[in-house]
């Protein structure tokens, strides 16, 4: 257990070594320093207490343009998928119904029905019916 406590002390220590000092480029720290997650939120904010009003003002608006960004991509290409969908769904459905139309046509040719009154009922020409 006195191990643990050692090893919290040396990384608070090792925490403020790093955190207080200038350093202009956070890579220069130690690798076992930045592997950690909880260190580099710290870092980032350390970083924006350093900012003025007007930078830290710019900063935020960035972050939120480009979220604000994000969102409008996925909603895109959401209504681009559902409109595929909708156009894919309906050009099955107007292929289904013809299909069907042909089916019932050599069904009712089949039965002796004359092609014309065929071609009246279900909507198509004489041509069609005559292929079947």
């Amino acid at each position: 257990m006195g191990n643990s406590i050692e090893t919290k002390k040396s990384e608070a220590t090792m925490r403020g070594k790093y955190l207080n000092q200038d350093i202009d480029d956070p890579m220069k720290m130690p690798a076992e320093f930045l592997d950690e997650k909880g260190n580099w939120r710290m870092l980032d904010r350390r970083e924006k207490s350093m900012l003025t009003e007007g930078q830290l003002y710019a900063y935020e608006r960035f972050w939120l343009s480009v979220v604000d960004e994000r969102i409008l991509r996925e909603a895109t290409v959401k209504k681009g998928y559902n409109e595929g969908m909708q156009k894919g769904m309906q050009k099955g459905m107007e292929e289904g119904r013809v299909r069907e139309r042909l089916e019932n046509a050599r069904s009712l040719k089949n039965n002796g029905i004359p092609i014309d009154l065929i071609s009246k009922s279900l909507n198509l020409s004489i041509e069609e019916i005559k292929k079947l």
